[in-house]
């Protein structure tokens, strides 16, 4: 079942709820998916954007908040995929024998990303596809009030 969520003249389908990647600990979490594709920061990137029951939805609709919250930190997308390289390309390195990935490589592997908006307002997740860098697995970078405050490896 689809339905549309209008906020500050953004529409954008809302997804059946449904189980997606949880935090390092393996931990599933139901939330609810939405594409905002007209949103100005995300037009020449197709940024999902998973919303969890609490803060950022009020009446079964998105908060206008949901949506300032997902265009800011989609127009940051390189500064949080840059982030990840600075915390995380030493550990991608470390057991390579061979060819080693440098930061742009790195960078320019992260694909794919995803906004979580979290359970308060403020706090987010942003998930990217890392591609062969470890395996397979998710690159996550974790976000208080717009800033970039941790990243790991989960999948």
């Amino acid at each position: 079942m689809t339905a549309t969520a209008r906020v500050a003249g953004f529409s954008g389908h809302v997804g059946a709820i449904s189980g997606y990647p949880g935090t390092a600990a393996g931990i599933r979490e139901n939330r609810i998916s939405c594409h905002f594709p007209q949103a100005k920061a995300a037009m020449t990137m197709n940024i999902v954007l998973r919303i969890k029951p609490g803060a950022y939805i009020a009446n079964g609709r998105l908060t206008s908040r949901a949506i300032q919250d997902y265009e800011r930190l989609s127009a940051r997308i390189d500064t949080f995929k840059n982030f990840a390289a600075d915390r995380l390309l030493a550990n991608c390195n470390e057991n390579r024998t061979s060819n080693p990935v440098d930061r742009a490589a790195f960078v320019a592997c992260l694909t794919e990303p995803s906004i979580n908006l979290g359970d308060k307002l403020g706090s987010a997740v942003i998930w990217f596809e890392a591609g062969e860098l470890f395996g397979g697995l998710f690159v996550e970078v974790q976000v208080e009030e717009g800033e970039a405050t941790g990243a790991q490896v989960v999948g």
